[in-house]
């Protein structure tokens, strides 16, 4: 609900809605950093992921209504030289 700046706005029904939160583990597979051919790479799939939802918000949902879709963290791997196995997700979405 856009307003003037310094003025609050109303309107009737729903303003304010609940939210959820989930947690995403994306399993690859892994291998040396000189050998990215031979790993499927969850960052990759963490990446298109994160894309995707994005892009339910700002394509899909109806302009009039509100939506929320939020990558609050990502996380992979502490080593170098390595494609990992595991990148772990939080979404939040209202």
């Amino acid at each position: 609900m856009v307003g003037i700046a310094g003025y609050v706005g109303h309107r009737s029904g729903a303003i304010l809605s609940g939210g959820d939160s989930l947690q995403i583990k994306l399993f690859g597979r892994g291998s040396h950093g000189s050998q990215p051919q031979n790993s499927i790479d969850p960052v990759i799939m963490a990446a298109a992921t994160t894309m995707r939802l994005q892009t339910i918000v700002s394509r899909e949902i109806d302009p009039d209504k509100s939506a929320v879709a939020t990558v609050g963290s990502l996380q992979a791997g502490t080593k170098w030289r390595r494609n990992l196995s595991l990148c772990r997700s939080l979404f939040f979405i209202a």
